[in-house]
């Protein structure tokens, strides 16, 4: 998402995570109304809100917040394949 300062980015990327409250309207997500779930509900299904890296976790290695980034996530074998393949991305 592009736009100004104070063009409300942060405030509909909040609101599409279930952070901020929708001041009108509804939001869908794959067909299905998401506005009044839970964030950790939002999260489950796909949606996630990774903010700017000043409010990562900074003393954490790169490694530790992918990891945390995985935390809800069950299947163990499909976790270590993506790490596997972070890991191997260059972006240089």
């Amino acid at each position: 998402m592009i736009g100004a300062n104070g063009a409300g980015k942060s405030t509909t990327l909040k609101t599409i995570s279930g952070l901020g409250p929708i001041a009108s309207g509804e939001i869908y997500f794959e067909g299905k109304r998401i506005d009044r779930l839970l964030p950790q509900q939002i999260v489950k299904i796909g949606i996630s809100h990774v903010p700017e890296g000043r409010r990562l976790f900074p003393s954490m290695t790169v490694m530790d917040n992918l990891e945390m980034g995985a935390f809800l996530r069950n299947n163990k074998r499909d976790i270590k394949n993506d790490l596997e393949r972070a890991s191997n991305i260059s972006l240089f």
